[in-house]
């Protein structure tokens, strides 16, 4: 099941039924819906969505060019340990490979006491969307 973003001008759903022509797409369900639906929840941003993709409670995982975002200097240590967690990437070969490893139960590698821990650690870094005050904290990071 794929949700593409909303169409600004780079026509992802097209490319996306180009490329998986036998997968679903939901275009008319709200995010946290699909987030429900979703085995694995694969962000491709480091920005809003996948903190929420987090807090929703399904396996996620953040993949995305490296030279394209650059971090807060004081949210290194939580990006490092993230990608020492494989909840982020940089590469989609390694990314590939942790999806095929985890694929059977996700819930295994999501509910893992490190990965418990981490997610623990970026809502107390990050702030947790079921807080009102978490998005001023989620600037932070991106700033």
């Amino acid at each position: 099941i794929i949700k593409p973003d909303v169409n600004l001008g780079m026509n992802e759903e097209k490319k996306m039924k180009e490329l998986f022509p036998n997968s679903n797409f939901i275009t008319d369900r709200d995010l946290i819906k699909s987030f429900q639906l979703a085995k694995i929840i694969i962000c491709t941003y480091p920005e809003t969505t996948f903190l929420e993709a987090l807090a929703s409670g399904r396996p996620t995982i953040l993949i995305f060019p490296k030279k394209h975002w650059h971090f807060n200097s004081q949210f290194q240590e939580l990006v490092n340990s993230l990608e020492k967690g494989n909840i982020i990437f940089y590469d989609p070969i390694k990314v590939a490979k942790h999806i095929n490893k985890i694929w059977e139960d996700p819930l295994l590698w999501w509910n893992s006491r490190e990965i418990k821990y981490l997610k623990e650690l970026a809502f107390k870094t990050l702030g947790n969307p079921h807080n009102k005050n978490w998005i001023e904290i989620w600037k932070e990071f991106l700033i």
